[in-house]
């Protein structure tokens, strides 16, 4: 448990925080909601900061794509 906190690994700190063998007092059970929560994990939804780089990124990727397309096409 404090391995997964020290990490600041989301995922980590989910796994520790779904095990039941583990009997966790309030403070790293708090510590470790929080490194989920900012992890994003279990929100259901992508943060809007992170959606829009993410519809950028694959945009930018698009274009790229169908530019390297293009010029294959027109090599042939």
């Amino acid at each position: 448990m404090a391995e997964a906190i020290a990490s600041d690994d989301g995922y980590a700190a989910r796994d520790v925080l779904g095990y039941p063998a583990i009997s966790l007092t309030s403070g790293p059970r708090k510590a470790l909601a929080r490194l989920v929560a900012s992890a994003g994990l279990g929100a259901g939804v992508l943060a809007e900061p992170l959606l829009g780089s993410l519809i950028t990124s694959a945009q930018f990727a698009a274009e790229a794509l169908a530019r390297s397309m293009l010029g294959a096409a027109q090599r042939a």
